[in-house]
């Protein structure tokens, strides 16, 4: 699947590439602090 094909003026697409940016930003320290 590629990322970059459909994703040009879909509102949607900008929304989705944030979010898996924050969500990949706050996945850190949880797996850090998970093996404790």
């Amino acid at each position: 699947m590629n990322l970059q094909e459909g994703m040009e003026g879909n509102p949607v697409a900008g929304t989705m590439k944030n979010f898996s940016r924050i969500l990949a930003v706050a996945t850190v320290p949880f797996t850090m602090n998970f093996p404790k």
